[in-house]
């Protein structure tokens, strides 16, 4: 879904048959068991959300039904999963893109909503996900899923970290296999933060001071007991970035 606004405009409208149909052709093609569309944060930054609501609405709606009617390998009907953006904005990151309201309103046709609860520290060294941010998030959601949909809403969780330092405040991003090979040839200081609920590792390299986030099996339980206990599901940024044993934390 990454076009130039008025072409995406065009989507949502007059081309809107034919772009539910190629997608749901694709599906049928691959085999798929149904579609994580990623496309909302796009709509937001183009106005789209704000300006043309129900004209996303009626697409996600009328995408739905399509699905629904074509089966997967495992015989149930295809799935439509909205990766949204956090309700609780990362910091510095201005207003809610999405709401417990549009949620409210997509909840009935949408079959999950992957809640991207990280990357709270592009831009500036700190937690990728911190707890307390990440709990805010979902009792915004509370209220509006209660009793019905929360099993639709999957806190999002990442399998990957950033490594920071002086020169490169934005990040640099670590996967497992650049996380293992730091701790082999830097033997940095692992401390666990409790108000973050994530690990924290420092050392130095070439006379610069890193201080990196990546996580841990430790930091995955904590919001998997999270998502639990208000019967939330996981979704997870991405398989085969992380560790082996992070698996052991579902």
């Amino acid at each position: 879904m990454e076009m130039h606004p008025q072409h995406l405009l065009e989507a949502l409208t007059d081309a809107k048959p034919e772009a539910i149909r190629l997608l749901a052709k694709e599906c049928r093609r691959h085999g798929f068991d149904g579609l994580v569309l990623e496309a909302w944060s796009l709509w937001h930054a183009y106005g789209l959300v704000q300006q043309h609501f129900t004209l996303i609405k009626s697409f996600l709606k009328d995408l739905a039904r399509a699905l629904h009617k074509q089966t997967g390998p495992s015989g149930d009907p295809l799935d439509l999963i909205l990766a949204v953006p956090p309700v609780v904005p990362a910091q510095g990151h201005g207003q809610p893109a999405f709401t417990p309201a549009h949620f409210k309103q997509l909840a009935p046709f949408v079959d999950g909503f992957s809640l991207m609860t990280y990357d709270w520290n592009i831009g500036a060294p700190g937690p990728n996900a911190p707890f307390n941010w990440v709990e805010a998030n979902l009792k915004q959601l509370l209220s509006a899923c209660l009793g019905h949909s929360c099993h639709k809403v999957w806190l999002g969780v990442n399998f990957y970290g950033r490594d920071f330092t002086r020169q490169a405040p934005e990040g640099n991003v670590v996967l497992g296999h650049d996380y293992t090979r730091i701790l082999k040839q830097h033997q940095p200081h692992l401390h666990w933060h409790e108000e973050y609920r994530e690990h924290v590792a420092t050392y130095q390299k070439d006379g610069r001071q890193h201080q990196m986030y990546y996580p841990s099996v430790e930091a995955l339980q904590a919001r998997v007991t999270l998502a639990r206990e208000h019967i939330f599901g996981i979704s997870i940024w991405e398989l085969g970035q992380g560790l082996d044993d992070f698996m052991t934390a579902f």
